[in-house]
């Protein structure tokens, strides 16, 4: 349930009619409390979700871009809707010049600042410079593209929510070095553009080097999660983000392996209990951990796949990469959202809770009923009761500092 924000505070009362065929109407009486406070309109909670791209061949667009962009746009939309911040789409960034400058003239600026402030956006991604070589024959230019991108978001002061993702998941000691050679390459476009890595703060292979200097924002899996190695990079003024994909505990390198290794973080599949969604947020509270990751929001696989029967990715991992459903199944033009995605959106506006009450100087309060949720990674609220509890003491400690 989504209340506006002009929404009077008090008690509302209604009454959920349900009908179906072959069935008797159904009531269910409704009592809905608006409390005296209102939260941010964008979320504060740093979050990247993955573009939808592959709209275009599920829904068979390629010849279509018009109608291709009505309908992300709808996908847009809801995304923005559920407190998550929608990627930026291709159409939104003009084409660079030869020489790799991007310039935004008076439409490009209106239609991106438009963008913006429609959905609600609070962060950035600078996409990766369309060059084929950028760390040879076309560096220059890529030099020049990052410089120019960041300098249009720094005139509207969007620059510290600005971030490249860099790179993804770098395995060996080959991509540890591209990373670094990357780092160097924005720093010197952009000293200022953060770069974003899918790793985690330590090495699977200690032969492969550091990343140290040429990231800015870790990543790491929900199951490589390790407080210490947080706790050093965020010395040397690092943020850190978390993020999941697939079903990945513990790796056997993960520094407290020992103690670690039988937890279960919260994954994010249909056969888990869906509180591993809200719960995200809240362990990344518990960490100080800034921002979450998430790789994908329609992978539906081939268009001859209907998810809303097969959410099986690679015939396992159920719903894995997909947080809405093709609407067409039920006469939408447009997503449907998943009760995944609902939960999602509590959990993010959880964060917005913890925002307020620590603004209002209730931090310790919001330190305890976070351990209180969720103690480690590998240990957490399943119950479906226990955080919709936990956010009623959050609100009413808001509205005692506030009264």
């Amino acid at each position: 349930m989504r209340i506006p924000r002009d929404a009077a505070p008090g008690v509302y009362e209604g009454v959920l009619r349900v009908t179906a065929k072959n069935a008797s109407p159904a009531k269910i009486p409704v009592r809905l409390t608006v409390w005296d406070f209102t939260l941010p309109e964008g979320p504060t909670h740093e979050n990247h979700f993955g573009g939808f791209g592959r709209l275009r061949a599920y829904h068979r667009l390629e010849n279509d871009p018009e109608k291709y962009i009505r309908l992300e746009e709808r996908y847009i939309a809801m995304l923005a809707a559920h407190r998550l911040n929608p990627p930026l789409p291709a159409w939104l960034w003009p084409e660079p010049a030869a020489d790799g400058t991007v310039v935004f003239d008076t439409a490009a600026d209106q239609k991106f600042s438009e963008f913006v402030a429609r959905y609600h956006v609070t962060d950035f991604p600078v996409p990766r410079a369309p060059f084929r070589d950028v760390l040879g024959e076309h560096r220059s230019q890529a030099i020049n593209f990052y410089r120019t991108v960041f300098a249009y978001l720094e005139k509207h002061g969007w620059a510290k929510r600005a971030y490249l993702y860099m790179l993804d998941e770098p395995n060996d000691s080959r991509a540890y070095e591209r990373v670094r050679q990357l780092g160097a390459l924005v720093h010197e476009a952009a000293p200022r553009l953060r770069r974003l890595v899918v790793e985690q703060p330590y090495t699977e292979d200690p032969a492969w080097g550091v990343l140290d200097g040429a990231v800015d924002i870790w990543c790491p899996l929900f199951g490589f999660i390790d407080a210490a190695s947080i706790e050093r990079v965020r010395a040397q003024g690092n943020s850190v983000w978390s993020y999941t994909a697939l079903v990945q505990p513990a790796p056997s390198y993960h520094p407290q392996y020992e103690q670690v290794k039988d937890d279960n973080p919260p994954y994010w599949e249909l056969d888990f209990p869906v509180t591993a969604y809200r719960i995200a947020p809240w362990l990344n509270r518990r960490y100080d951990i800034t921002g979450l990751l998430y790789w994908a929001t329609v992978y539906w696989g081939s268009p001859d796949r209907n998810p809303w029967d097969e959410p099986g990715f690679r015939l396992q991992w159920n719903g894995e990469g997909a947080l809405f459903y093709p609407g067409n199944e039920a006469g939408i033009e447009g997503p449907v959202a998943s009760v995944r995605l609902k939960c999602l959106r509590d959990g993010m506006e959880d964060y917005e809770y913890f925002v307020l009450l620590e603004q209002l100087g209730g931090k310790a309060l919001v330190d305890n009923l976070v351990r209180t949720a969720a103690p480690t990674w590998g240990q957490w609220q399943q119950s479906p009761d226990a955080l919709p509890k936990l956010r009623r003491q959050l609100a009413e400690a808001i509205l005692r500092r506030i009264k």
